[in-house]
């Protein structure tokens, strides 16, 4: 059974693009016969965005960037809890 692998980047921070890079570097390091790859974008707003479990290495670090579906903070993050931590009998790493 695989481990879940949650990978959060971006956000309010000055940072911001510091943080993209550095979670694209990581993805790229990640074996995937032992992790399904979960990115989540936190827009420069603050809301949550992701696109669901990744596959492959084959993108760029444009393609991490991601639209929010939610305009409020709280309901993007309320979002992405529902949807993507409510998997059952997996092994969850944060």
């Amino acid at each position: 059974m695989k481990t879940l692998l949650y990978v959060f980047y971006g956000g309010k921070s000055v940072e911001h693009e510091i943080s993209l890079k550095t979670a694209y570097t990581v993805m790229q390091a990640i074996n995937e016969s032992k992790f399904d790859l979960y990115p989540i974008y936190i827009t420069r707003e603050g809301c949550w965005c992701s696109q669901g479990k990744l596959t492959g290495k084959d993108f760029a670090i444009s393609d991490l960037v991601l639209e929010a579906a939610e305009e409020e903070p709280a309901g993007s993050i309320g979002s992405i809890l529902t949807r993507l931590f409510a998997v059952q009998g997996k092994k969850v790493v944060l």
